[in-house]
């Protein structure tokens, strides 16, 4: 504690606490899934952590569907459907004989938010989701969300997707479901983590 705030000399006095232990992360819940469309999580958001943030790492199954990865909301075991949801993502990619490039996916009052465009084949693709206080009513729930992943239809494609989404509405949540649009499927593993 600086005890005077003038310029440090021989006569102030700085206090350093005897801070000990680890920083960590408090995990929720994590697991595995394998050859699955979505991963719904039900009563994870809670009054005890403001905010969240879901992490998963994986692949598409199948290269005979290149499909989106897509996120809603839900509260009391039921997925919102509302078209209140609005995102926007620069995604600079890079294929293989090609300079690199870059690309925007965005839309307004969807019923979902697109953290991937048409870009998952069987490739690897990973990420993560922060969530700015979902459980609480009264105002809009935001996200900010990365995602990497390859792609192989013809050409081996990287592609990285950073952006932002804003569920509109007054509604609160306690749960989510992350989940691909069609007929592929994921295999990988995922974590939930609370922040404060």
């Amino acid at each position: 504690i600086l005890t005077n705030a003038g310029s440090l000399g021989s006569d102030k006095t700085i206090t350093i606490p005897n801070v000990t232990g680890s920083l960590s992360v408090p995990l929720i819940t994590s697991g595995s899934v394998t050859g699955v469309t979505g991963i719904t999580l039900d009563n994870v958001f809670t009054s005890t952590f403001p905010n969240y943030l879901f992490v998963f790492n994986g692949t598409g199954v199948s290269d005979s569907y290149v499909e989106q990865v897509r996120l809603r909301l839900r509260a009391s075991s039921s997925t919102n459907s509302d078209s209140d949801s609005s995102f926007t993502a620069i995604i600079p990619y890079k294929e293989t004989g090609s300079s690199q490039a870059s690309g925007v996916e965005s839309d307004i009052d969807q019923s979902y938010f697109q953290l991937v465009g048409n870009w998952v084949d069987n490739e690897k693709f990973s990420g993560q989701i922060t969530f700015q206080e979902p459980q609480v009513s009264g105002q809009s729930t935001s996200i900010q969300y990365q995602f990497g992943n390859r792609y192989n239809e013809g050409n081996e494609s990287f592609a990285s997707h950073l952006g932002t989404g804003i569920k509109e509405g007054t509604g609160s949540f306690d749960g989510f479901y992350f989940y691909l649009d069609g007929s592929q499927t994921m295999t990988g593993n995922y974590r939930l983590y609370g922040l404060n």
